[in-house]
């Protein structure tokens, strides 16, 4: 038996209708005429990183995510200079005030990506792995990290497609109406859903999840990495171009002492709040999540906070206010998932012995891992 197949039984055995039961939470949504600073601001208050989008009937119209967020305003700032990222050390406070104001005026029907139908024909009762495999499309180089769905209704009133953006969605009973797509959202499953229930039945796998983080080759995934003294604006803009949803800061030596996370860009919800972004990644990171570290929002908004080239050397103790959750080569799979549940994360970073970063490891990679097909 293939060595990883007992969790895949397990995830087959599990229903999505069980696992919602379970992961009780309110579902937050937006209306289409919502601004993209009001869009922004529920996604920080409510610690999400999408958000379902509704039409004037509260039907499912699209999802805003923070990813969509950070691409429109990379994308803004490109239209005003092509090679924006080479000059981003010369874009002043005024410019990207400028830039900031017009796209949170913008509304979130702009930035939504689309949602193609994709029916659970057996309703809630479809299985996890189907969910992890045929919607979060787990096994395919680009994936999904969450769905929406709706309570189930009439077989005839639904298509059934696949494309780039998968949302799974049903028409909620009593909901049809003449030229009405009757796509009531009332839940939301997430790879951190699924990644939580294997958590919690640990004990299941004792054996299986023993295995260290280089047993299983989860050591050779490419880290993205800056220098901590890199503009946020300079980073969240390489995130965006490479697509990936964080990036490594590194100090001289090359030690990891933190991390940028496309969702930090929930923390810009107002014009005044967008000048941080001109100020290191690494400050960055701490004012907006409130860490007292080496200056506060108020104090980098006031220009008060300390040059770069104050801090040479400095860094890891600076950084240190944020800890960064990180393992070693030699950790354990259980290790592994329990820091990403204890801190509600979707990373963790692999450390070699000097600090440095040598691969990192997303809620996709273990999900992918743990649903890989037998061999044929």
């Amino acid at each position: 038996m293939p060595v990883f197949q007992p969790i895949r039984e397990f995830l087959d055995s599990q229903e999505v209708s069980s696992l919602l039961a379970e992961n009780k939470r309110c579902l937050v949504s937006l209306p289409e005429t919502a601004t993209v600073a009001e869009g922004l601001q529920t996604l920080a208050k409510e610690g999400i990183l999408s958000v379902p989008i509704l039409d004037q009937d509260g039907e499912y119209e699209g999802a805003l995510s923070v990813g969509d967020c950070l691409k429109n305003f990379t994308t803004m700032l490109e239209g005003n200079h092509p090679r924006w990222i080479d000059f981003a050390d010369d874009i002043r406070e005024e410019s990207i005030r400028a830039c900031a104001k017009l796209f949170l005026a913008k509304p979130v029907q702009k930035l939504q990506h689309p949602g193609e139908l994709w029916l659970m024909t057996a309703g809630f009762k479809s299985s996890v792995l189907d969910a992890c495999v045929e919607s979060f499309n787990i096994q395919e180089l680009h994936v999904h990290h969450r769905l929406y769905l709706c309570a189930p209704a009439q077989a005839e009133a639904h298509t059934e497609t696949k494309g780039t953006e998968v949302t799974v969605v049903s028409v909620a009973p009593g909901s049809e109406k003449p030229g009405a797509t009757g796509l009531k959202v009332s839940h939301v499953l997430s790879q951190t859903d699924v990644v939580r229930l294997i958590h919690k039945n640990a004990d299941k796998f004792s054996e299986i999840l023993s295995k260290t983080v280089d047993e299983v080759e989860l050591t050779d995934h490419a880290v993205f990495t800056t220098s901590v003294t890199t503009s946020a604006l300079k980073a969240f803009g390489f995130m965006a171009k490479d697509k990936k949803s964080s990036i490594g800061l590194v100090d001289e030596d090359g030690k990891l002492v933190g991390n940028l996370s496309s969702s930090d860009i929930r923390f810009c919800s107002n014009e005044d709040d967008f000048p941080l972004l001109l100020h290191p990644a690494g400050l960055f990171s701490l004012a907006v999540h409130g860490v007292s570290g080496a200056a506060s929002k108020a104090d980098l908004l006031e220009g008060k906070g300390p040059s770069p080239s104050d801090l040479t050397g400095k860094w890891g103790d600076v950084m240190s206010a944020w800890p960064l959750v990180s393992v070693k080569e030699e950790s354990t799979l259980k290790e592994v998932l329990d820091a990403l549940v204890k801190h509600s994360i979707h990373r963790v970073y692999v450390l070699d012995g000097e600090g440095k970063p040598v691969s990192i490891i997303t809620l996709t990679d273990l999900l992918r891992l743990f649903t890989k097909p037998p061999p044929q």
